[in-house]
């Protein structure tokens, strides 16, 4: 018996003696900012290495926290790991105000950065209550400058799957979210929570400072994101390009006067491509709602793609400036000689089943939030537009635009024929098909928007699928009509007949109005009726 406790008291000693040998890691620890600035270096490993106003803390390998208040103390997260081994941290209800540093007079001083994130590794910041951020002078209030990713995510939602929060506004010149003077903001990925990001003069909201370029993923989360003045609302700050990919979540975008909502700032381009999730976006004065920011030099490399259920609705800027041009709800900026930057149709990737949406110039994000149906642009109307019910709104735009005054019925002079540029016939095939999986009714509307001009082609389409678009309802010199398509034998002569006399109409130029398309069916039983 003795034996046996000399041996279990022999065993512990051994035990305690190799326990001491170990390195110390400590699980995890939490640090307010307002005992000193903090500089977070995380390995390759992953190993994260906490030194507070000076005093090197003991290594960590699981979570990192920081909170607290403070308006002289700053972040710094300095990240060599990628993959698992990036650096993770998390801050909660943290609140750094460092705005009044720095200054922009004659001999300008950068200020100081609330948080920074160097190295050349990939950084994680996990969001946990309400977190606000604001930068000094050329600096962005969560200034990006490693090489890698800056993921913010909200993996753990606080309270009753609230999203925490993010509020980043960066100083004169700097991103809210991204870069600060002269400086990129590229490879800011956002996963999750309530984002609101602000850029001040010249900065984007989500992406580059000054000069500088940006590129953004948002996978979800609710995003607000507004530019300074020349910079976009997610992408470019002035002079820089935006290149945004949004694959879910609420995203919210308006530019600073000259910069685009998402895309470009002044005279910088944007490459947008949405998959998923509610977009709204509003250009600053002359820039597009989505695309380039105002356009000095002409560039015409702006682009939206959209795919799946992506719902997004685009308004240009207003016209600030009289001599100048204004923007296109999508495509490009306006030029300085008063030209309006050209309007160009979304590609479509793959499926979509969503929407795109345009309104007028200058109409703003809260208007559209607050009336949705309104303001819509005459010009280029819809695209796309699946509604609840299992209805498609489908463009037919026109770059002519004095057919307001044009009250005639579309003669046979061929002068009078616009230059009409609409959907191809495979384009409409593609969408009642698809509509028609997720038709619960049975029943497609089909809504070409404004000054109405059908090619053969897409009537052709339409009355071959009779008892698929039946109720066609279009706008047309001011009116709203409804027009019925009954299931029609297109084997017939009478159909044969009707089909060869709309081609004849037309002049041979490939399109023909509406009301003359209503005249040459009438006899297969369609109708039209005013919508009062």
């Amino acid at each position: 018996m003795k034996n046996k406790i000399v041996k279990q008291l022999l065993g512990i000693s051994v035990a305690t003696i190799l326990f001491a040998q170990m390195p110390v890691l400590s699980l995890a620890a939490e640090y307010n900012i307002g005992d000193g600035s903090i500089i977070v270096d995380s390995d390759a490993d992953g190993v994260r290495t906490v030194t507070q106003d000076g005093v090197q803390k003991e290594p960590e390998t699981t979570e990192t926290v920081i909170t607290g208040t403070s308006t002289s103390n700053t972040i710094t997260i300095n990240s060599s790991g990628t993959g698992e081994n990036a650096a993770k941290v998390t801050i909660r209800d943290l609140n750094i105000d460092v705005h009044n540093t720095g200054s922009i007079g004659v001999t300008p001083i950068c200020g100081e950065t609330a948080i920074k994130t160097t190295g050349e590794g990939n950084v994680e910041i996990e969001l946990d209550g309400t977190n606000t951020l604001a930068s000094g002078e050329k600096c962005a209030g969560l200034q990006k400058e490693n090489g890698g990713t800056l993921t913010i995510k909200d993996e753990d939602p606080s309270q009753n799957d609230i999203p925490d929060s993010l509020t980043a506004n960066g100083g004169d010149q700097a991103a809210g979210i991204g870069g600060g003077y002269n400086k990129d903001g590229n490879d800011i990925v956002i996963e999750g929570g309530n984002i609101t990001a602000t850029g001040e003069f010249a900065g984007a909201g989500i992406g580059g400072g000054d000069h500088g370029s940006g590129t953004v993923k948002i996978f979800g989360g609710t995003v607000t994101a507004t530019g300074g003045y020349c910079g976009a609302g997610i992408g470019g700050g002035e002079g820089g390009s935006g290149t945004v990919k949004i694959f879910g979540g609420t995203v919210t975008a308006t530019g600073g006067n000259g910069g685009a909502g998402i895309g470009g700032g002044l005279v910088g381009a944007g490459s947008v491509d949405i998959s998923g999730g509610s977009v709204t976006a509003t250009g600053g004065s002359h820039g597009a709602g989505i695309g380039g920011g105002f356009d000095l030099f002409n560039s015409n490399d702006n682009s939206l793609t959209v795919s799946n259920d992506a719902i997004v609705k685009a308004a240009a800027g207003g016209k600030g400036n009289v001599n100048y041009g204004i923007g296109a709800a999508v495509g490009d900026g306006g030029k300085d000689n008063g030209e309006a930057g050209a309007f160009k149709d979304p590609v479509v990737s793959g499926s979509f089943t969503g929407s795109v949406i345009y309104y007028e110039a200058g109409t703003s994000v809260q208007s559209i939030i607050d009336h949705p149906d309104s303001n819509i642009d005459p010009l280029h109307h819809f695209s796309f537009e699946i509604k609840p019910e299992g209805s498609v709104i489908i463009p037919v735009d026109s770059p002519k635009q004095n057919n307001d005054n044009d009250t005639s019925d579309n003669s046979n002079d061929s002068d009078e024929t616009p230059p009409y540029q609409g959907i191809t016939s495979d384009m409409l095939k593609r969408q009642i098909s698809s509509l028609m999986r997720t038709s619960k009714t049975g029943a497609v509307t089909i809504d070409f928007g404004r000054n109405i001009c059908l090619s053969p082609a897409l009537m052709k389409v339409l009355f071959e699928t009779g008892n698929v678009a039946k109720n066609c309802t279009f706008t047309y010199m001011g009116k709203r009509y409804n027009m019925y398509i009954p299931v029609i034998d297109i084997k017939s002569e009478k159909y044969k007949d009707a089909m060869e006399e709309l081609k004849k109409e037309d002049n041979n130029s490939g399109f023909a109005g509406f009301m003359r398309t209503k005249d040459i069916f009438e006899a297969l039983g369609v109708t039209v009726e005013e919508i009062k």
